[in-house]
């Protein structure tokens, strides 16, 4: 596996904010270049927004520097799951509390 993923996970746990700037687009969501250290983050479509229904067209430009949530960690594509709905940050926020 890859040197920057062992230390990504070394750092972070789910729940954490990272911060990323988006370097491309696709039909299900967007990715972001996480340089902490250099390892590849997603954002999903559907973890975007609470209320609206989020568009491609919606999507924030690349090289937009974006914070969001750890949600997951997808060990077979080396990549960190994000989330910036503020439902998911209320979730997590919970959990942290609660242990």
């Amino acid at each position: 596996m890859n040197e920057n993923w062992f230390k990504l996970l070394e750092k972070y746990e789910r729940g954490d904010f990272i911060e990323g700037v988006v370097i491309a687009h696709a039909s299900f969501g967007v990715f972001l270049n996480l340089n902490a250290p250099p390892v590849l983050g997603l954002i999903r479509i559907v973890s975007f927004t609470d209320k609206e229904r989020m568009t491609v067209d919606l999507f924030p430009k690349i090289g937009t520097k974006l914070k969001g949530i750890i949600t997951d960690f997808n060990e077979d594509n080396l990549q960190v799951n994000i989330s910036v709905k503020p439902s998911d940050f209320e979730r997590f926020k919970k959990i942290a509390y609660n242990n």
